[in-house]
């Protein structure tokens, strides 16, 4: 009988709520909106240095945040100039608010948020492309606001005494830099009479949940995104005089206002203030108001309109930005901080109404001139050649008329120049298109030939060789340098011809097509078989990689200053010695001893017989090699990503013996480590079988390892679901670049940790860091560095790009170039094609525009009463 009415109750409980619930049509598909944003901290000036506490000593990096969530981290440098050029790219939606550049502290391993230059999602949206100086203010680690909170505010007369009590549901927030977080809220007669009643010493009392003037929320663990729903009813301050239709008149002649304030609980006696936002009880808290809205949405939701027609309509909740009421602290200026963006918004058609477009670029191909065609008259009026080359060649690839398109480009730029010297020297389409070809098709033939050179010795060498006598004035230390230069340069000649089965067949195909073409037109020059492909290979492709190989794949880290100089010195003498006996363009004397003591002679041979091999038609037909092309990019779950000897600490014992006693020494052994997509496993030696493997997915972070602890400084530690491997490198490079690697294969790792031991477990069951004793190992003593937990996805570089999001991008440089004041260069033929084009595009993108968020909507929130 007790199941019986338990289940009548169930049915009644949910017929109830089928009628009390509006049922709401879905709304129609909206059309999908790609916002990126490329941004880049450059370098901080370190001018108001000398107002950070503790600056001698520290090291200093900056950080990139989009509402809270960070995206990017530079390295640590311990100089106060510094110089950084992190770029990174990432989608992100329609709701953002700001931009933040942060300036960090970390001294002794603890990191302190110093200065920050905050860019609006309004300055970016009215100035998309930004390069320049962004003024840098000091900030109180302790207070910074960001975020926003929604609400949902309700004003109804209770019948049982005819008061007017509000009613307010705290729904959630967004956008946060913490977790554990919690939120206070009171109704009170004005905007600054309770703000002492939200201050920590209200929550550490211990009867403040029973508090009638303020009241808190839980406290939301999980994420930087907090979830409350909770629903407060609150007596007013005053009550309203009279309500007439969408007017409210109060007794003592103002309106009340709702004071919300979010807090971090640190501990359970410690609360950090995370902003306020002040809000007005308005007409439209009325419950007759709100129950109007609802109808007006039912009905919205009947005739199929709830997604287009209801701007007029407010919405029930409304999101609230966070703003700082208790600022205390001084503001400093720290000097400025150079950062670069290009923000754009994408709004993506469906690829069938692209057909315009799409038919006009491939009916390109079908000209004598490329360059007669619509594509030639673009090239000549677009200021950005490196995007403009990029979409097209990602288009024509992906319509299977890549080396078509290529050909043509090339057929173009050979019947244009005027000598065999300045062939293929300018910034062309077609130059841009090869280069941006090259870094598509030929990173393992790159890593190949360079790397064992720049990686192996350079950059883990640490090899420092300045041969400037205006900088080194030791003559013996300068002749010594100018050896190491000597022998590094023919390291890297040497190991050319012993790579040349890794060069891409596809790329053969395009480098022979450029000999055979420029061959047909300068036959009197022998040499030109080999000028027209060295500038591609030595200028555009090996000097450039060198000279930055963190942004050529090679290398995880930015290299420092030392470092930086030799690969500065070595790029150029590469260049050089690609030229082929031209012009040297270097006018230095110490460039010129050394190319003198290399003998340029010697190497000539060498390097036509390398430019030949690379040139040679391939047995494969470029629709073979296209197809091993988009193979390559498919990531196997077998990819190595870095493989290399470290030296591991055997996991057998639980609790370690100190590094630098005898029995710790002899648990420690070298290991050939794999580090693939999938798993991090270790072997004796190179060709040997597996001892042991972490899978990826196991990983909960990264960490460094106190030097005293392993008994070295470049000890890092691997914390997993079961134990820690700890992993020791020979330099602090490849200890950091190990670090990077690892972190990149497990940063969308769930339950990745926020504290983390520096030290080891020693035999009292104590852990050398601290005096936590084991059972508190989960905790940790120090927070652990961000890996990439932002919700943002990434942008690659270098890979293929989605057909539509490409196409749309063409679409853009064509509309710019027709809405340019310049008149594009062209005939009166291509220009009309190209606006019909256009327009017609431009037509089917005005029938669904991108609409603003409406005031109070989570992409458009309130900022709440401003205290003057």
């Amino acid at each position: 009988l007790l199941l019986f009415f338990q289940f009548l109750f169930f049915v009644v409980s949910t017929m109830s709520n089928e009628l009390l619930v509006p049922r709401l049509r879905p709304a129609k598909k909206k059309q999908p909106v790609e916002r990126r944003l490329k941004f880049c901290l450059v370098e901080w000036n370190g001018k108001g240095a000398d107002a950070i506490e503790g600056a001698k000593g520290s090291k200093f990096c900056g950080s990139i945040c989009i509402d809270g969530h960070e995206i990017g981290r530079t390295e640590a440098l311990e100089t106060t100039d510094l110089y950084w050029n992190r770029w990174v790219s990432v989608k992100i939606p329609d709701d953002f608010l700001s931009v933040t550049a942060y300036l960090h502290q970390l001294n002794r391993g603890m990191v302190k948020h110093i200065g920050k230059a905050v860019l609006t999602k309004d300055e970016m949206v009215e100035t998309p492309n930004f390069s320049g100086r962004c003024p840098l203010q000091f900030m109180d680690s302790h207070i910074d606001i960001s975020g926003k909170v929604n609400v949902d505010i309700e004003l109804a007369k209770r019948e049982d005494n005819g008061l007017w009590e509000l009613t307010l549901t705290l729904l959630g927030g967004a956008g946060f830099n913490e977790t554990n977080l919690f939120a206070a809220v009171s109704c009170e007669q004005n905007a600054i009479s309770g703000e002492s009643r939200h201050t920590p010493e209200v929550f550490k009392a211990k009867d403040h949940k029973e508090n009638h003037l303020v009241k808190t929320s839980k406290v939301y663990h999980e994420s930087q995104d907090p979830v409350w729903c909770e629903r407060f009813p609150m007596p007013l301050p005053s009550q309203p005089k009279a309500v007439s239709g969408e007017e409210i008149v109060w007794e003592k002649g103002i309106a009340p206002v709702v004071r919300l304030s979010v807090w971090n609980e640190v501990t359970d006696e410690t609360f950090r203030y995370c902003g306020t936002a002040v809000v007005p009880v308005r007409s439209q808290h009325l419950k007759s108001q709100r129950d109007k809205r609802v109808a007006a949405m039912e009905k919205a939701s009947e005739e199929g309109t709830l997604a287009e027609d209801t701007d007029h309509i407010l919405p029930l909740s409304e999101w609230f930005a966070l703003c700082d009421r208790q600022a205390t602290g001084k503001i400093i200026e720290l000097g400025n901080i150079q950062v670069k963006y290009e923000y754009t918004e994408l709004k993506l058609l469906p690829e069938e109404q692209y057909k315009p477009l799409e038919s006009m670029l491939l009916s390109c191909l079908d000209a004598e001139d490329l360059m007669e065609t619509p594509i030639g008259v673009l090239s000549h009026t677009v200021r950005s050649k490196d995007d403009l080359a990029r979409h097209l060649l990602h288009f024509y690839f992906k319509n299977n008329k890549g080396f078509t398109y290529m050909k043509k480009l090339i057929d173009a730029e050979v019947s244009f120049s005027k000598s065999a010297p300045t062939l293929f020297r300018g910034n062309s389409l077609m130059t841009k298109s090869v280069d941006h070809f090259m870094r598509l098709v030929g990173p393992k033939f790159l890593s190949e030939c360079l790397s064992p050179v720049v990686i192996s010795q350079v950059i883990r060498g640490q090899i420092e060789c300045e041969i400037n006598p205006a900088i080194i004035n030791n003559e013996a230390k300068r002749q010594e340098n100018l050896k190491i230069m000597h022998g590094l340069v023919e390291a890297i000649i040497g190991n050319l011809h012993t790579k040349l089965s890794a060069i891409p067949p596809v790329l053969q195909h395009v480098l022979h097509y450029i000999v055979a073409t420029s061959c047909e037109k300068y036959k009197d020059l022998d040499s030109v078989r080999f000028t027209s492909v060295s500038g591609f290979i030595f200028l555009r492709f090996f000097a450039p990689a060198i000279l930055h190989p963190h942004l050529y794949g090679l290398s995880h880290l930015q290299t420092p200053p030392g470092v930086n100089r030799t690969l500065v010195l070595l790029s150029k003498t590469i260049q050089t010695l690609g030229n082929l006996g031209g012009e040297r363009g270097v006018k230095e004397d110490y460039m010129n001893e050394l190319l003198e003591m290399l003998e340029e002679s010697q190497y000539t041979n060498g390097i036509q017989n390398f430019l030949s091999m690379v040139s040679s038609k391939p047995t494969t037909s470029p629709a073979e090699s296209l197809e091993h092309l988009t193979l390559t990019h498919c990531n196997s779950k077998d990819d190595i990503i870095k493989q290399g000897y470290l030296t591991k600490r055997g996991q057998g014992r639980k609790r370690a013996v100190m590094g630098m006693s005898l029995s710790g020494l002899k648990n420690m052994k070298r290991r050939f480590v794999i580090l693939t997509n999938s798993i991090l496993s270790y072997h004796k030696a190179e060709d040997t079988p597996e001892l042991g493997h972490v899978c990826n997915e196991d990983i909960l972070g990264v960490e460094k390892v106190n030097g005293d602890a392993l008994g070295t400084p470049h000890a890092f530690q691997i914390i997993h679901s079961e134990t820690i491997l700890y992993l020791i490198a020979e330099t602090q490079y490849e200890q950091h670049e190990w670090m990077e690697a690892i972190r990149g294969v497990c940063k969308n790792n769930k339950n990745l940790k926020l504290w983390y031991h520096p030290g080891v477990l020693l035999n009292k069951g104590i852990w050398s860091c601290c005096d936590q004793r084991e059972l508190d190992k989960t905790k940790g003593c120090r927070p652990c560095a961000m890996m990439d937990r932002s919700p943002y996805p990434a942008v690659e570089e270098e890979v293929w790009e989605n057909y539509v999001t490409n196409i749309e991008r063409i679409f853009q440089l064509f509309s710019a170039a027709t809405e340019a004041e310049k008149r594009m260069e062209g005939s009166e033929e291509e220009y009309v094609l190209i606006e019909k084009v256009v327009a017609e595009i431009k037509f089917l993108h005005s029938k669904s525009r991108i609409r603003k968020g409406r005031p109070g909507s989570k992409y458009n929130p309130l900022p709440g009463l401003k205290l003057v």
